[in-house]
C-alpha cells in the first residue's frame, strides 16, 4: 500500500469518524433541545397555573371587600333611616304631637312641684298642663319640660327621652324598618 492510500484511508476514516461525531452531536443538540422545550412548557406551565392561583385569590379578595363596602354602605344607609326617623319624631313631638305628648308625660307625675319649660312654649305648656304647678321658663331646657318636685327633678325633655327610647327601642326599630335585629330591642 502506498502512501496515497494510507493518506486516502486516514482521511476516509476520519472524514468517517467526523461525520459520526457530527451525528452524535446533532442527536445530543436535538435531545438537549428537547429537553429544554420540556422544562420551558414546565416551566409555562407552572406560571400559568400561578398566575391563574394569584388571580383567583385576588378575585376571591375582591369580592370579599365588595361585600365589606356593601354591608358598610347598608349599614350606613340604615343608620341614615334610623336617625332620620328619631329627627321626624323629635319635629313631631315639637309639632302636632306636642298637646298630646305634654299631657300624657304629666298624667303619672306628682300634683305639685315646679315646671321648667322653654320660653317659647309658655302658652302651649299652659294649656297642655292648665294650672297645675307653678311654671317658670328655662333657658337650660330646650323642649318638653322638667318637674322638679322636692328634691325628685322628673326630666320630660324630648330630647332626654328620645335618648331613653332609642336605646330601648332602636333594635326593634330596625326590625320594624329592615326585618332584622333584635326583636327583644
Amino acid at each position: 500500500m502506498g502512501l496515497e492510500d494510507i493518506i486516502s484511508r486516514i482521511e476516509a476514516d476520519s472524514e468517517k469518524e467526523a461525520r459520526a461525531i457530527s451525528d452524535e452531536a446533532e442527536e445530543e443538540a436535538a435531545r438537549i433541545k428537547g429537553e429544554a422545550k420540556k422544562k420551558a412548557q414546565h416551566i409555562l406551565s407552572d406560571a400559568a397555573a400561578l398566575g391563574e392561583r394569584e388571580r383567583e385569590g385576588e378575585r376571591t379578595r375582591r369580592i370579599a371587600q365588595a361585600n365589606v363596602d356593601a354591608r358598610k354602605t347598608a349599614l350606613e344607609t340604615k343608620q341614615r333611616i334610623i336617625d332620620q326617623v328619631f329627627r321626624d319624631l323629635y319635629e313631631y313631638l315639637n309639632g302636632d304631637g306636642y298637646t298630646v305628648t305634654i299631657e300624657y308625660l304629666a298624667r303619672d307625675l306628682p300634683d305639685e312641684g315646679v315646671l321648667l319649660f322653654p320660653q317659647r312654649d309658655k302658652e302651649r305648656i299652659a294649656r297642655a298642663i292648665g294650672g297645675r304647678y307653678r311654671g317658670s321658663p328655662s333657658d337650660a331646657v330646650k323642649d318638653g319640660f322638667v318637674l322638679k318636685a322636692g328634691a325628685v327633678e322628673h326630666d320630660c325633655t324630648f330630647t332626654t327621652l328620645l335618648e331613653t327610647i332609642r336605646e330601648r327601642m332602636e333594635g326593634r326599630v330596625v326590625e320594624v324598618l329592615f326585618g332584622e335585629g333584635d326583636p327583644d330591642g
